[in-house]
């Protein structure tokens, strides 16, 4: 650069010869730039405040500083959630659209001379984006949920070559369950704000935190935020602008791939797992299919996909399992009434159908915990987020753990009060006393295998939990005969196989979780606590458990007032129930299935494949519901005398009476079970408290009026059960019709 180095005389040589810089027209000390097409003069002493690039005397300076001084810490994560709180609170309620904003002129403003730091912010806001770019706002106005995953995925790749931290902010959106919230999608930050509640406000709070500090850039076409954050001190480029600053980084992704010089040492079976390189191998032998790989994957963990593929098939495969593992679980119960009924007596039988019921509502608490965090890890495993999935199994896991210790020692101290609240009659006092505490002393076994089944059926694996049901079925009925009949045990012979079958599937279906589901594997991550995550579990398993509760404890309600009429209503209650239970358990395992395909959809944020599944689900239940009822009214008789010995023709004669009332109207309890589902997936599990609350109170309340009128009596109680399960079907519907809308 010899000849262009500065003059070390300059100003004498200047004075020497007159030189005026500023009426110098031909070399101007001046820069031209550029806005909207037309060129504008801007003096030497004002071009630093325009221009784009450093000069080289700033760049010298601020390698010096660099090297001089530390960084300020780079916001993460948990700073994004502070600013979030500190701006709208915890936030608990559904997101919302809202309308297109007003499009500016596509300007890029210049950088503020306040933000000295290296560290680049992007923010955009998402639905301002969506409705400015044509692909994605043709795509909203059939799916907006899909429009916004695209969006997040084009994101996501842009940032992954940029490299700065990018944060896309929505305005609530109104999505059934969801609420507020930071969540990290891959390499960017998403903020979902309050509902009511504007994206804009979010970008103004954070670009003032952060603005003085770091570089921060706004993705906006919206008028009058930009004039805000221009105030703040940060950029904006528009929707335009950041499209084609996208489709420039992905020609420039394209070019340094092609360019890219093949390594001769590097092999794609390198970076996969072995597992995956394996199969990978026998597609390229011939060996296998591509398309066997799925299904390899598939039959090895027992898992099935309920976010792809056809709904109702999807429903129904996982459904089956559950269906069959229930029918075998009342199996059993049914062999402990028939072998109690047949072999020990009346007495016994209505000793056993009360702790039945007294057994259901105890342990229906665990199960309810169990259920409600399986639809967290639902959630989890729909969206992919392994450490989260395994975080809530581990705090699950002890909560629940905690909860039973709790529900056993309680329920063992005052056992001889709940059994005189439930008007349990002297001559039964003690073998009911005897069946229901061998029961609760198994209570931990009842918690393992469930939560156990909760974690596999969340992954999409409920076969599994069958085959070890179907084990703990043949051990108990085997068992209940030898204890019974031969050892003559009475009614704690029936109780201790109970408990046994119990102790073997919990054994079985623990070691196997263990051993094949590596998110249940005691690892450090998982030990990390989180409030926030221990909270989400407390609140859906206790809900949940509630809901459950409630609907045992109406029942349980019930059941006092059945046993004010003696010992043959009882009795004949006791084997009716049985049957009905087992005549509408395939559509109450319906639900339940339902209820863990709308938990990952929704975890999958496919909202559309919900209301498809719902659709489909309801047709499937009124087919098999009918059917259902027209064999239990035809065979009302003979299905009784499988229990009761044909001489005892009064219980008999009870106990059709209730089936013939209740069992035409099973249409109506299986839409309830789909609505339980439906809400528990969705996340509002107060709503299916709402519904059994509904249900169980009319039955309740209905039960005790009609049955106090002489000319009504014991009917008076069946009538009430189908007139409850309309009125909450009724509500249920209405309520998802509005929050659809």
């Amino acid at each position: 650069m010899k000849g262009y180095e500065p003059c070390h005389n300059t100003e004498e040589v200047i004075a020497a010869y007159g030189y005026d810089s500023e009426a110098d027209t031909e070399n101007p000390t001046g820069s031209v730039f550029c806005s909207h097409g037309a060129g504008f003069y801007v003096g030497w002493d004002q071009v630093e405040d325009y221009m784009h690039t450093e000069s080289r005397e700033k760049a010298v300076e601020k390698e010096k500083q660099r090297n001089s001084y530390e960084l300020p810490p780079v916001i993460d994560e948990e700073e994004l959630k502070a600013i979030f709180e500190r701006t709208y609170g915890p936030v608990k309620r559904e997101r919302n659209v809202f309308s297109k904003r007003v499009q500016a002129p596509e300007t890029v403003i210049r950088r503020s001379k306040k933000q000295v730091n290296e560290k680049e912010y992007l923010l955009v806001d998402g639905y301002n984006i969506i409705f400015a770019w044509e692909d994605l706002k043709e795509l909203s106005e059939i799916n907006i949920e899909a429009a916004r995953m695209k969006l997040m995925d084009i994101l996501s790749n842009y940032q992954g070559y940029k490299k700065q931290t990018l944060i896309l902010v929505f305005d609530a959106y109104k999505v059934p369950g969801n609420v507020g919230e930071v969540q990290k999608y891959h390499n960017i930050h998403v903020v979902y704000t309050k509902e009511a509640e504007t994206a804009d406000q979010y970008i103004e709070k954070t670009v003032q935190e952060i603005g003085k500090k770091y570089h921060v850039t706004v993705a906006t076409s919206d008028a009058l935020e930009q004039m805000i954050i221009l105030g703040q001190g940060a950029q904006r480029i528009s929707a335009k602008g950041l499209l084609e600053e996208i489709l420039t980084v992905n020609q420039e992704i394209r070019n340094e791939h092609l360019n890219r010089p093949q390594s001769a040492s590097h092999y794609l079976f390198e970076s996969l797992p072995e597992e995956m390189a394996e199969l990978m191998d026998e597609v390229r032998l011939g060996r296998l299919e591509f398309d066997e790989i799925g299904k390899r994957h598939e039959e090895k963990t027992g898992a099935i996909d309920l976010t792809t593929g056809n709904e109702m098939r999807a429903i129904v495969v996982f459904a089956l399992p559950l269906i069959a593992g229930n029918l075998f679980q009342q199996l059993y119960n049914l062999m402990d009434t028939m072998i109690v009924g047949k072999f020990i007596g009346a007495d016994a039988l209505a000793a056993v159908g009360s702790s039945y019921m007294t057994m259901n509502f105890l342990t229906s608490i665990i199960i309810g915990l169990c259920m409600g965090s399986g639809i967290v890890f639902s959630w989890f495993y729909g969206s992919r987020q392994r450490e989260k999935l395994e975080q809530s199994m581990f705090q699950s896991f002890l909560f629940i753990l905690a909860v039973t210790v709790m529900i056993t020692s309680a329920s063992l101290v005052f056992l001889d009060q709940l059994l005189y609240l439930l008007n349990i009659e002297s001559s039964i006092f003690q073998m009911t006393r005897a069946y229901l505490f061998i029961i609760i002393c198994g209570m931990g076994f009842v918690f393992l295998y469930n939560y156990f089944t909760a974690v596999l059926r969340s992954m999409g694996n409920s076969f599994t939990p069958l085959i070890f049901l179907v084990i703990s079925s043949v051990i108990n009925i085997v068992l209940d005969y030898i204890f019974v009949v031969p050892f003559q045990m009475g009614v704690s012979g029936a109780a201790y196989a109970t408990v046994i079958a119990q102790a073997v599937s919990a054994a079985g279906i623990a070691v196997y979780t263990l051993w094949k589901i590596k998110e249940v594997s005691i690892s450090k991550r998982m030990l990390k606590g989180e409030r926030e995550l221990f909270c989400m579990i407390v609140n859906q398993s206790l809900l949940t458990s509630v809901q459950q509760s409630i609907m045992n404890f109406g029942i349980l309600m019930v059941q006092g007032l059945v046993n004010s009429f003696g010992v043959i209503v009882m009795a004949g209650f006791a084997a009716a129930v049985k049957i009905d239970s087992f005549a509408y358990m395939p559509v109450q395992d319906f639900g339940n299935a339902f209820s863990t395909y709308v938990a990952q959809n929704r975890g999958a944020g496919k909202m559309e494949r919900i209301e498809k599944g719902k659709n489909s689900a309801l047709k499937l239940i009124v087919g098999s519901c009918v059917a259902i009822s027209t064999l239990v009214v035809l065979f009302a008789g003979p299905l009784m005398r499988l229990f009761i010995d044909a001489s005892e023709t009064q219980v008999i004669f009870e106990g059709v009476r209730y089936l013939r009332i209740v069992s035409p109207f099973y249409c109506l309890i299986g839409f309830l079970f789909l609505l339980y589902g439906l809400y528990r997936g969705i996340g509002k599990p107060q709503f299916s408290i709402v519904l059994t609350i509904i249900s169980l109170g009319t039955r309740v309340l209905l039960a005790y009026v009609l049955s106090a009128i002489p000319a009504v009596g014991i009917v008076g109680i069946w009538w009430a059960i189908p007139i409850g399960w309309f009125l909450a079907d009724a509500v249920g519907f209405l309520y998802y019709h509005f929050m659809k809308k």
